[in-house]
């Protein structure tokens, strides 16, 4: 049972009687506290929600109580960079059953954060490594092991609860050992640009010479967002169509305008272009690119949308969410929507960011995104 915290608290800096603390960025701090005699297990939060003292029979059992408030924590943090993360729970019921994810904190450590219900009680445990490929693998190996015992729960649906969490350990095994050839690659640019190898190297990784360039730029093959990307969710299928599928998307214009840095309009198109192959969208014609400032470049597509099919609810709310279904980065849209029109901008303003979520869209030279649809009618 989790201890209750101190109402008065002792009135101290906790830094300086801490014998152990942990950091994690800006989100958070925990200090093993020797004070007066006594131990203390000491959380504080910068946020401003307070700091949470408590009062432990020994050193002992307040590292493995910190070690359980971190995992926590990490949880339920923006802080760093999530590597591979995975929630399961009782469809019935809603009670999350398993819940972990491995986080990159550069200084702060790797660690491996993992909640399994046990009964009443939540269950946290926290694992730190020194390489993010062991700290996967392990991921693979608890989200494997949970997959069994998920199997044999009298749940709603679990043999399917097991089979994806089946599915998302190989995902994380077959992303790491992607980004483990990435940094193999990378690690070698020197001798790469030395030798004028990229053909041989490219030819030897089994990928085009432009794609060795991604690699080496550490915009593909690395370890951020190992996990499937959602444009595996997609909108609701439609159940009464108010008139023929093809009639009704005629009326509406859907169109995607990014903005994207480029030294010239022949290369902000290819770069649209591209993206648009990316998430499997079609321009009805040529993107239209026109100069908004040295060296950047408004790209306007229109999208033809007519393989979609019948839409309910029939309306701009439920286009933007398909057209931002596709994209695979888990973004922060801004929107503006009605029944009739709406949009979907990107990137937020700065108090809706999200540190390392927001920071990429696509393509890294695209500065800029608006999703627009518009009924005609």
């Amino acid at each position: 049972m989790r201890p209750r915290a101190l109402d008065h608290p002792p009135t101290i800096n906790p830094g300086d009687f801490a014998v152990e603390t942990h950091l994690w960025g800006d989100e958070f701090a925990c200090y093993l506290v020797r004070y007066d005699g006594q131990c203390f297990a000491w959380i504080v939060r910068p946020g401003g929600e307070g700091d949470e003292i408590y009062q432990m029979p020994s050193a002992e059992e307040a590292r493995t109580f910190l070690a359980s408030e971190r995992a926590r924590l990490l949880l339920a943090t923006s802080w760093g960079a999530r590597v591979v993360a995975v929630d399961t729970g009782d469809d019935a019921s809603g009670q999350v059953l398993y819940s972990a994810g491995v986080f990159d904190g550069a200084e702060d450590g790797i660690w491996l954060a993992v909640l399994e219900a046990e009964g009443p009680e939540d269950v946290y445990t926290l694992t730190g490594f020194g390489a993010l490929g062991e700290a996967v693998e392990a991921f693979a190996v608890q989200a494997d092991h949970m997959a069994g015992k998920i199997e044999q729960m009298d749940i709603g649906w679990p043999k399917i609860a097991a089979g994806r969490l089946r599915y998302l350990a190989s995902f994380a095994r077959a992303g790491a050992a992607r980004a483990e050839l990435g940094d193999l690659v990378r690690a070698s640019r020197g001798r790469i640009r030395a030798e004028r190898a990229v053909s041989r190297v490219a030819s030897t990784a089994g990928v085009s010479r432009e794609f060795l360039y991604h690699i080496l730029a550490g915009d593909d093959w690395t370890w951020k967002g190992l996990m499937p990307v959602r444009k595996d969710v997609l909108p609701p299928r439609p159940r009464a169509p108010r008139l023929q599928p093809e009639d009704r998307t005629a009326t509406w214009t859907v169109q995607v305008r990014l903005a994207i840095e480029a030294a010239s309009e022949s290369e902000a198109q290819a770069i649209a272009q591209a993206a648009l192959a990316e998430i499997g969208a079609t321009a009805e014609e040529t993107p239209i690119a026109i100069p908004a400032s040295p060296g950047l470049w408004s790209v306007t597509a229109r999208l033809d949308l007519s393989g979609l099919g019948t839409i309910e609810p029939d309306n701009a709310q439920t286009r933007l969410s398909y057209v931002s279904g596709l994209i695979p980065d888990n973004v922060t849209w801004i929107s503006h929507v009605n029944e009739h029109q709406g949009t979907y901008e990107w990137p937020p303003q700065i108090w809706d960011r999200r540190p390392s979520a927001d920071d990429r869209l696509l393509h890294p030279a695209i500065r800029a995104a608006l999703i627009q649809v518009t009924d005609r009618q």
